[in-house]
């Protein structure tokens, strides 16, 4: 990916042309976040990138459920699937975040 546009405090790095968020704990990738945008960074372009099945910035919460069945956990304005590694925010009923974790 190259020198990233933002480094918050060495814990984030920001590829703020691809709309990616690299969360780095104990010196390794903790979590990729493919952003809609991150306040405070007023330069950072929604993500384009998509999960295997098609879900993107801006899909539905209706187009998750229908990629991914019901989520392991729902929580005000997020969806998870724990399995498989993924939440997605939601703002507006549309996806603004999906992060990606190792699954748990």
């Amino acid at each position: 990916l190259g020198k990233p546009d933002i480094a918050a405090t060495g814990v984030s790095f920001v590829y703020a042309d691809l709309g990616i968020e690299l969360v780095i704990r104990d010196e390794k990738v903790y979590s990729i976040h493919c952003v809609h945008h991150i306040n405070g960074a007023p330069a950072v372009k929604a993500c384009k990138y998509q999960t295997s099945e098609g879900i993107g910035i801006d899909s539905t919460e209706s187009e998750i459920i229908s990629a991914y069945g019901e989520p392991s956990k729902r929580s005000k304005g997020a969806l998870s699937y724990n399995k498989l590694g993924m939440r997605f925010e939601l703002d507006s009923g549309q996806v603004s975040l999906i992060q990606l974790l190792k699954p748990w």
